[in-house]
């Protein structure tokens, strides 16, 4: 069950990562912003839809994101970037937030958050997968824009 549950999940918030080619920049930027927020987003739910999760769930955040720390810098390092492009038009990545949000709530909160040692896990292997690939083609079409003139 919990497996099922991960996966749709999952599989929601980054489902078109394989399609990345031809694929604007702010769209890709936001599916990796999609993917690799998921667990802070699922923590902060946690915290407020299950409370005695709290503290367990925050240890295990905190220790993940020790682990994964260079990849987290990176990707945020994106985002930031993201987010200047974004300002021009009054906009901001954190907008995504509320969709994540809304995805995550189609669940049972009880289940999801008991399950959130593997949404962890699940994101750390994304990470030597697909959200690593998504990061370096966000990061070379960043590089890319940079060199354009405005």
């Amino acid at each position: 069950m919990n497996k099922r549950l991960i996966g749709t999940i999952l599989l929601a918030t980054v489902c078109s990562i394989g399609f990345a080619a031809g694929k604007s920049y702010l769209f890709l930027v936001g599916e990796l912003y999609a993917g690799v927020e998921l667990p802070r987003l699922a923590k902060e739910y946690c915290a407020t839809a299950q409370p005695s999760t709290s503290k367990t769930i925050g240890s295990q955040y905190e220790a993940w994101s020790e682990r994964n720390a260079a990849f987290l810098s990176r990707a945020r390092e994106q985002f930031a970037r993201a987010n200047e492009r974004l300002k021009s038009e009054g906009a901001s990545l954190a907008s995504a937030d509320a969709t994540l949000l809304q995805r995550i709530k189609t669940v049972d909160s009880g289940k999801f958050c008991r399950a959130y040692a593997d949404v962890l896990k699940a994101k750390e292997k994304q990470f030597g997968t697909d959200l690593g690939e998504l990061l370096v083609v966000v990061e070379n079409a960043d590089a890319d824009l940079s060199r354009q003139p405005r």
